[in-house]
């Protein structure tokens, strides 16, 4: 189950990256290249996907578990509070 979420949402994810334009490399290097022919494009796609994390995010910790059952608090302390040495 957990290896089929994960497929799922890598699809999601790089459907996206393409439906944005962020997989051509010449559209991110404009991006990358603030002196010369800056194209800010990307600027929107970036925008619009704080707000959809955030209300991911939101859901999951109301929710109180992740998709595959894994209770949000422990997600959480894996994921991004390291352990004291």
């Amino acid at each position: 189950m957990t290896g089929l979420i994960g497929l799922i949402m890598g699809a999601l994810f790089g459907a996206g990256l393409v439906i944005a334009g962020m997989t051509n490399p010449a559209k991110v290097q404009n991006f990358l290249d603030v002196a010369g022919d800056w194209d800010p494009s990307l600027i929107f796609v970036m925008g619009a996907g704080i707000p959809v994390a955030f209300l991911g995010h939101w859901w999951l910790a109301r929710r109180g578990n992740t998709l595959t059952g894994q209770p949000w608090t422990e997600f959480m302390q894996g994921a991004f509070i390291p352990e004291a040495d």
